[in-house]
């Protein structure tokens, strides 16, 4: 006689796929644990537990994304990079800080300002020993 006992644990993870788009296009991208647990503020442990059994709708947590401006950072693998693949994995997700992009805009546009003046300067002016 063999006496066993089956212990079987419930891992809960999150694996949230969605569209996203930027000026440039439409792609997909798949958020595992870490960086969607970082997003949403909570583990998929504690979501699950608010919800119902039967319940399939999408948790008001996931639904706080939708129209929501993030960057990624991606993770690329052979997938994307040999076959294709279309789902990007995320490996961070960043909110933007408002107005940090015009202010880095103008910090590079008066970096070429003066670059140009410069250039014209030491084209006009020979150096003086």
């Amino acid at each position: 006689m063999i006496n066993y006992t089956l212990a079987y644990t419930f891992l809960s993870r999150y694996r949230v796929k969605a569209e996203v788009q930027d000026r440039t296009g439409t792609t997909t991208v798949v958020m595992f644990n870490y960086p969607a647990e970082n997003l949403l503020d909570t583990s998929a442990k504690k979501l699950l537990g608010k919800m119902k059994p039967v319940d399939d709708s999408v948790p008001k947590e996931l639904n706080t994304l939708l129209g929501k401006e993030l960057v990624f950072k991606l993770k690329l693998d052979k997938y994307n990079l040999i076959e294709g693949l279309q789902d990007y994995r995320v490996s961070t997700v960043f909110t933007p800080v408002e107005g940090l992009e015009a202010v880095y805009a103008q910090k590079e546009a008066r970096k070429v300002s003066v670059l140009t003046s410069h250039s014209h300067e030491c084209l006009c002016h020979p150096p003086i020993f």
